[in-house]
């Protein structure tokens, strides 16, 4: 009967779509298609029957990703973030009626919703076995053990979501609200559970596969002791068989782990003993030296392999020979990230393909080949048009080989590195579909330099369904449930996902690196150039946050696809790149403040490692590092600046240093959360106001369609606040007519606040509402400290028989230090870096020193000292760096009303900021966010008192 309703309503669907003997798959472009009716309702009825017939066919491996494509379930995991519908666990969470019954070594035929005594406490290397059955139908079960008082440990949770199947781990009372997509357990099948406990954590397997999250504990603790499993699940046909407590034998999977960590802490135990010398030079060396890079690769690529709780065998000659070759060792790690860190199913797909082909031990290209597809296909990949099936990574690489010998790929595929590769072999089309993609490139598109612009491929873009109801395109339905191959692409069309999936396909088939990508409501791709360059196509905007590599890939880093541009960089300069990343992994081994210290040094080496600034962060935050040895790390980045004349500036990038307002304007720019604004008046006006004086080197302004103003004037407001006239739209270069840019130069004055006017707008064609529609805005310039009292309410202290010190700093004239000493001295703690100009003293009068001498220091580095002439009311500093003032007096009788510091405020995020700055001033994209990361870390160089105080104003100072 379900299959016979089934057709009736396919049937009725076709029937509504069907004119005569043609079915309209767009009536907006009239572009048709002739199926005969009754071959259609024909394959109807057989597809139907497949669907249905659930004993012959497997359809419960079958999920549908986030594009309703078949992906296989059992090799596919996500974070899933939101609260477990509690309605369908209420009966899992019934534990408070269980019945208890007493130790057994094994329980035959367990009862559901009864606590089975353990026996004795688990310990590292104890495993739990649990054995069943599962039933035709689906159904939900738990595993769970718990403690003396009926308490939550541990919880395995099988749930099923219509054709989505989760696996949840619980860990203690607290309901998590993370899940992954587990092992499938198929109907009438056997299965087994196995719960190990590892050093730190347990560990599940199902089916003897481990799954990728895991429980954590701390030995000895309550949370450790295990007394009792409970099973639950089991009315619907699901059977559990038995439960294997744990014995005298360990589980043989924690003792190859535990010889696979031996191993690993005998590699750590000799680079620490390397390094026991922790000074940047001798860091250097090591991390660039062959003894150096082979164990600190090592270590961390084990470290990664035992923190899956996996190992790998150290006796196979091949996988010997790959961690003892340098060449090969350090293209596998340097070469992008791996998803999960799965480097044990990438370790053997590469060690399998060096047995399958030899050559790649001498051969460079086949070297990076075989890397490229262990690393892409560490986690399964499956075909774009039938999701269900996977690519065989070997296959892959020797139809590569096979293509590369006959010739029929572009130079891209010969100049990049294994990393480009990965956006290669990783192609989601079949062999014979790229043999149909090479076949139907546009001829004058079939070049290296042309193959990823437009017109390479056609696809007929289609939105909308004949009868104008909305139907989504690129989905089973829309392609009568057929895979969806690049032919079929082509004959039945698609909106922007078809078109950039033809495009990835064709360029892949040609060996050009190239992915999908996705913006907002919006698909796109980039491909690598000739230029050796990473180009964006079919996108909208730019490569700004919206645009973000597809989940069918690999990426390294983040995923946002601007930090391809940044990897870009790093492959360039693979020797400094792998001198940062041995860098980095050596840092991990040292105490907080040796650890900045290598890090920022790392960073000075090649600042285009964006793993070595999120360790940055991670060391910055951390509650035992001294703001001292920060200071002191940073000091020669400060001096460069200041040898550069950029200790005073702040670069900026609008609109995020800026707010923006508007009578007319509405959109994220005005919100602060984008650049794009929209006016729907004849005239319009938009005020940008920074948040300190600025110098302005250049104006961008990028339009929607045609709603670019004939007309328009930019005001800067100067210091007498009132606005001068600076630029007009006869001052501007224009590129383009759709989208048109213009760009305009900087003006010479400091500003806070600048004015747009806009005049003789026209309504944008593409929905007739809006006068003007800025896309892209962007001010570059500096941000212009000014001079400022950096002691006031500062950390003061002075000699023994010294009196009043904290008086120095609290901005109060009536309040007094006095020395009460031949010999005296006092300490101003800035707390953070300054630039001090002067130094002002304000005496009780006639109560002056004979001598008066000055140090300053940098965090726990070496003092400077000079001394100073009479008279002792200000002394110029020349802009040094400082954290701290000393200052020494000896003779007469010193009294002090107050002695403010005069300079400019840098704090350590500052100075981080301007050293990114300096690099990454050609990926602004990339530099935006990495401002925005060092801006969040949760570090302040100091603490201010209570004290309250009244900065100074200065009028003589230019």
């Amino acid at each position: 009967q379900p299959i016979i309703d089934a057709i009736i309503r396919i049937k009725q669907w076709y029937q509504r779509r069907v004119r005569g003997d043609r079915v309209f798959i767009s009536s907006a472009e009239n572009y048709t298609a002739r199926v005969g009716f009754d071959e259609m309702i024909r394959a109807t009825v057989l597809l139907t029957v497949l669907f249905y017939a659930a004993p012959c066919f497997d359809n419960d491996s079958l999920i549908m990703d986030d594009d309703d494509h078949y992906q296989d379930e059992s090799e596919y995991e996500e974070d899933w973030e939101g609260d477990l519908d509690e309605d369908e666990l209420e009966e899992l969470d019934e534990l408070e009626e269980m019945e208890v019954m007493p130790f057994k070594e094994v329980v035959e035929d367990p009862v559901r919703q009864t606590g089975y005594a353990i026996g004795n406490t688990l310990k590292p290397g104890d495993v739990l076995k649990v054995h069943g059955s599962y039933g035709l139908n689906d159904e939900n079960y738990s595993v769970t053990l718990m403690g003396d008082t009926h308490n939550i440990i541990l919880r395995i949770v099988g749930q099923r979501k219509g054709k989505k199947y989760f696996l949840k781990l619980q860990c203690g009372a607290t309901i998590s609200k993370r899940r992954t997509r587990g092992s499938l357990l198929k109907n009438g099948e056997n299965f087994k559970i196995e719960i190990a406990v590892f050093d730190e954590y347990y560990k599940v397997y199902i089916n003897d596969a481990p799954e990728e999250r895991h429980c954590g504990y701390e030995q000895d603790s309550n949370f450790a002791l295990v007394k009792y499993i409970l099973l639950s699940g089991g009315n619907e046909g699901l059977k559990w068989t038995r439960i294997v407590m744990p014995g005298e034998q360990k589980f043989d999977k924690y003792l190859k782990w535990k010889a696979f960590q031996t191993t690993h802490t005998g590699i750590e135990q000799r680079i620490r003993s390397n390094l026991r010398d922790t000074s940047t030079n001798v860091v250097k060396q090591y991390a660039n030296s062959t003894e150096g890079t082979m164990d600190l690769l090592r270590w961390t690529l084990f470290r990664m392999i035992l923190e899956r709780g996996e190992e790998i065998d150290l006796e196979d000659s091949t996988i010997q020979w790959i961690l003892s070759d340098r060449a090969s060792l350090e293209m596998f790690m340097t070469s992008g990230d791996v998803r999960r860190n799965r480097y044990k199913a990438a370790l053997t797909i590469f060690a399998e393909l060096i047995r399958e082909d030899p050559l790649i031990k001498t051969v460079s290209l086949r070297m990076q080949l075989a890397v490229a597809t262990a690393l892409t296909f560490s986690s399964p990949v499956p075909y774009l048009a039938v999701g269900r099936n996977d690519i065989d990574p070997i296959s892959r690489y020797k139809y590569m080989v096979q293509m590369s010998d006959e010739g029929v790929f572009f130079e891209q595929f010969y100049i990049g590195t294994a990393w480009h590769l990965r956006y290669v072999v990783g192609a989601l089309q079949s062999e014979e579909e790229q043999e149909w993609a090479r076949a139907n490139i546009a001829d004058e598109r079939d070049n290296p330099e042309m193959i990823g612009t437009s017109g390479a491929g056609k696809v007929a873009y289609i939105g909308w369904s004949a009868d104008r109801k909305r139907l989504t395109t690129e989905t089973d339905e829309f392609y009568y449930m057929r895979p969806i191959t690049l032919k079929r692409l082509h004959e039945l069309g698609g909106a922007c996902g078809a078109r950039a999936r033809m495009s990835v396909g064709l360029i892949n088939s040609r060996g050009v690196p190239a992915l999908l990508v996705g913006q907002t409501k919006h698909a796109s791709f980039m491909w690598y150039s000739m230029e050796r360059k990473w180009i964006m196509g079919r996108q909208e905007g730019t490569w700004g946050a919206a645009s973000k590599t597809q989940d069918k890939y690999q990426y390294t880093w983040l995923q946002p696809s601007r930090y391809f541009k940044i990897m870009e960089r790093a492959q360039r300069d693979l020797p400094g790149y792998k001198l940062s990343e041995n860098m980095r992994i050596a840092a991990k081994l040292m105490g907080p403040a040796d650890k900045f210290r290598v890090l920022e040094e790392a960073l000075t080496v090649f600042p285009y490692n964006v793993a070595v600034w999120m360790d940055l962060e991670d060391a910055m935050e951390d509650p035992t590092l001294e703001k001292v040895d920060v200071q002191s790390a940073l000091l020669p980045v400060w001096d460069r600046l200041a040898s550069d004349g950029q200790q005073n500036v702040e670069e900026i990038s609008f609109p995020n240093k800026a707010i923006v307002t508007s009578p007319c304007f509405t959109g994220s720019l005005i919100d602060g959360t984008g650049s794009t604004a929209k006016c729907d008046e004849t005239t319009g006006e938009l005020f940008i106001e920074f948040p300190k004086p600025a110098t302005v080197d250049s104006i961008y302004i990028e339009w929607r369609g045609k709603s670019k103003p004939k007309k328009y004037r930019i005001y800067a407001m100067g210091d007498d606040d009132t606005y001068v006239l600076v630029r007009t739209h006869k001052d501007e270069r224009v590129k383009g007519r759709k989208n048109p840019e213009s760009f305009l130069d900087g003006f010479d004055m400091n500003t806070r606040k600048i004015k747009i006017e806009m005049s003789e707008g026209k309504l944008d064609q593409k929905n007739n509402l809006y006068y003007f529609i800025i896309q892209v805005f962007d001010i570059k310039g500096v941000l212009i400290d000014p001079l400022k009292l950096v002691s006031g309410g500062k950390e003061a202290s002075s000699s023994e028989l010294s009196t009043g010190a904290q008086s120095l700093v609290d901005d109060d004239e009536d309040t007094l230090w006095t020395a009460n000493a031949e010999n005296s001295w006092f300490e101003i703690n800035l707390g953070i870096i300054c630039a001090i100009d002067n130094i002002e003293f304000s005496w009780v009068e006639d109560a002056l020193p004979d001598h008066l001498t000055i140090s300053y220091k940098v965090g726990n580095g070496p003092e400077t000292e000079f001394h100073v002439e009479q008279p002792f009311d200000k002394v110029s500093l020349d802009r040094e760096a400082a954290t701290t003032i000393k200052v020494y007096l000896s003779g007469g009788s010193p009294v002090l009303r107050e002695v403010r510091v005069m300079g400019y405020e840098y704090s350590s995020k500052d100075i981080l900021k301007f050293k990114l700055n300096e690099s990454y001033e050609a990926y602004p994209q990339v530099q935006e966010s990495m401002v925005e990361m060092i801006d969040v870390i949760e570090y302040t160089d100091i603490e201010y008192t209570d004290i309250e105080y009244t900065d100074i104003e200065y009028t003589d100072i230019e």
